[in-house]
C-alpha cells in the first residue's frame, strides 16, 4: 500500500481493523522523512524503513526494501499493535545521503528501530545487499538478585543482598552481505518486535511472546545467513538467552528448563562474539539464577569486565558483587574506579553510586 496525504485517514483506518500494518510513503527527499505526518499513532512496535541506496537508476534499491518490508509484514501478521513504515522516492530517483537524519525521522514517527541498506551488483549482475538494523529504543535487559550472608564488624553476620543489571547495550547490527533472499533478517526483526512485545508484559500474554520470539530467533539461525554471520548469529542467541530467563519467571513450572536453555545460548553468544560484555554479564545473571556459587559469578562478571573496561554497568556489577563477598576495600576501589570512568566522560555521578561509595567508605574506616 502506497501512503500520500490525502489517503492518511484511510491508513489509520486500515490500522485500527487489523491492529498491525505496513505502508509506503512516496516522498520526493528521505532528508526530510522526519517532516511527514506521524503514521500509525497507535502503534506499540514501530519499524521504520528506508529505500536502500543502489546505483543511479538501478530500481533494485527500492525493489529489496518493498521485498523487506513484505516478508517482514508477514512475519508480524499476529503481533497486534506493530507497524512498518517504508519511506521510499518516486521510481527512478535515487537516495541522497539521508543517513544523518535517521534519528529525527524515528523520533518524528515514534519509531523503536530504524533499517536502512545498500545493493551493489556483483560482476555477475546478483545483488548484493547490505542490511543496518539501529534501535534507536533498546528493549530491556535481564537482572538477577542475589543474596549471601557475610561476616562484617567484627563478629556480626548480615544479609547482604544484590543485583545483576545485563542491559541491552548494543545499538546497532550490521548484517553481512546476503544475496538475493531479505527473509532471514526479516525473520530476525521479528523476532525482535515480539521480544519488545512481551518486555511490557507478564504472566501468560508474556510467555506467549517470549516463545514465539525464541521461535522466530530459532528459524533466523537456521539459516545460510545466520551460519556466515556470527555478530548477528551471536546477537540473536542473546536475545533467545534473555527471552528465556524472563520464560523461568513468567512460565514457573518450566523455569530450570529456561535457565538451561538460556545458560546454552549465552554461552555460545560469547564463542560467536567474544568481544562484547553483554554475554558474559547475561551468563552473570543466568548463574545466579540456577544458584551457583558467586565465586562462579565473579568469574564471569570479571571476564565481562576485561572485555570493556569503560562500561560503568559492568564495573558496578562487579563492585557490588565484591562488597557482597565481603570484601569492602576491594569494592571501595572498583567503585573509585567507576566514578573515574563516569567522571572522563564528562557524565554526573549517579546518586545511587554515590551512596553506595559512602556506604564503602564508612565499613574501611
Amino acid at each position: 500500500m502506497k501512503l500520500r496525504r490525502i489517503s492518511y485517514g484511510l491508513v489509520m483506518t486500515l490500522f485500527m481493523a487489523v491492529g498491525r500494518a505496513g505502508v509506503f510513503v512516496e516522498i520526493r527527499d528521505l532528508q526530510y522523512a522526519s517532516q511527514e505526518p506521524l503514521i500509525f499513532p497507535q502503534a506499540e512496535i514501530k519499524l521504520l524503513a528506508f529505500q536502500f541506496e543502489s546505483a543511479s537508476a538501478d530500481p533494485r534499491g527500492r525493489d529489496e526494501a518493498k521485498a523487506l518490508h513484505d516478508t517482514f509484514l508477514r512475519s508480524i501478521s499476529d503481533v497486534a499493535g506493530a507497524a512498518i513504515v517504508t519511506f521510499v522516492l518516486p521510481s527512478g530517483s535515487k537516495p541522497t545521503n539521508y543517513r544523518d537524519s535517521l534519528k529525527q525521522a524515528a523520533q518524528a514517527q515514534h519509531a523503536q528501530l530504524v533499517v536502512w541498506g545498500t545493493v551493489l551488483a556483483d560482476a555477475k549482475g546478483n545483488s548484493r545487499t547490505n542490511i543496518h538494523l539501529v534501535l534507536f529504543e533498546r528493549p530491556p535487559g535481564v537482572q538477577g538478585e542475589y543474596q549471601t550472608i557475610n561476616p562484617r564488624y567484627g563478629s556480626a553476620r548480615i544479609r547482604v543482598r544484590g543485583v545483576i543489571d545485563a542491559p541491552v547495550t548494543l545499538d546497532r547490527i550490521d548484517f553481512t552481505t546476503i544475496t538475493g533472499d531479505v527473509t532471514p533478517t526479516a525473520q530476525f526483526m521479528a523476532g525482535l518486535v515480539r521480544y519488545y512485545k512481551a518486555s511490557s508484559r507478564t504472566g501468560a500474554p508474556a510467555t506467549r511472546w517470549l516463545r514465539e520470539s525464541v521461535s522466530d530467533f530459532e528459524h533466523y539461525l537456521a539459516t545460510p545467513s545466520a551460519q556466515s554471520d556470527a555478530s548477528a548469529a551471536a546477537q540473536a542467541h542473546l536475545y533467545i538467552a534473555r527471552a528465556a530467563v524472563r520464560l523461568a519467571t513468567s512460565d514457573v513450572p518450566n523455569a530450570i528448563a529456561w535457565f538451561e536453555r538460556a545458560r546454552t545460548d549465552a554461552a555460545r553468544a560469547a564463542e560467536l562474539n567474544p568481544y562484547s560484555a553483554e554475554a558474559p554479564t547475561l551468563q552473570g545473571v543466568i548463574a545466579v539464577g540456577q544458584h551457583r556459587p558467586l565465586s562462579e559469578v565473579a568469574a564471569y562478571l570479571t571476564r565481562a569486565l576485561g572485555v570493556s573496561p569503560l562500561d560503568t554497568n559492568v564495573r558496578m556489577n562487579s563492585a557490588v558483587l565484591t562488597s557482597a563477598q565481603a570484601s569492602p576495600a576491594e569494592a571501595l576501589r572498583q567503585v573509585s574506579q567507576t566514578t573515574a570512568v563516569f567522571a572522563a566522560k564528562g557524565v554526573a555521578i549517579p546518586e545511587s553510586v554515590k551512596r553506595f561509595r559512602s556506604d564503602l567508605e564508612r565499613q574501611n574506616r
